[in-house]
């Protein structure tokens, strides 16, 4: 990723640009079945490291292909190539918001941004990838289960000054 312009990983699963499980936004429609069931078959895990077993490969199996559907609180995860400035990201909780927003969670159902809070960890650890922003929705105001929603960086997103050789570098 270093050689990586700054931008957000968009590598479509299953494709030859497709490097690991997070080249692309988490959760998605590509990880249900046909059946519209959860798949994370190809979900890393991290191993039985010290206290010999892995927790999250017991939770990946216990919920491969039992859940159908995401949570109402589902966190959407995307990864950048280099790092954020963390003052960039701004997310819009009501219509008044969408303009001067840089995350939108949007109801594609009604087209109306739903109240979403934004995270942004720079470090990678056993879990988790470095440079990773996480979209949910508010607490209190969970998803509506028969709509569909997309989670949308613009380029309002930035690079941490001198994160990429460019400093404020659009997503």
């Amino acid at each position: 990723e270093a050689q990586m312009a700054f931008g957000i990983r968009m590598a479509v699963p299953g494709t030859e640009t497709a490097q690991d499980y997070y080249s692309f936004p988490f959760p998605t429609d590509h990880h249900l079945d046909a059946q519209g069931r959860v798949n994370v078959t190809a979900h890393p895990v991290p191993g039985p490291g010290l206290i010999g077993f892995d927790p999250i490969g017991l939770i990946k199996d216990a919920l491969d292909r039992q859940k159908s559907g995401w949570s109402p609180f589902t966190a959407v995860t995307f990864r950048a190539t280099a790092e954020v400035d963390p003052a960039s990201l701004v997310a819009a909780n009501t219509s008044g918001d969408a303009a001067s927003a840089s995350i939108l969670l949007i109801n594609l159902t009604t087209g109306e941004p739903h109240p979403s809070t934004v995270v942004y960890e720079a470090p990678r650890n056993k879990y988790a990838c470095g440079h990773r922003i996480v979209v949910q929705p508010v607490l209190g105001e969970p998803l509506d289960q028969e709509a569909t929603y997309a989670a949308i960086l613009t380029t309002g997103v930035l690079a941490k000054a001198g994160a990429d050789g460019t400093p404020g570098a659009p997503a």
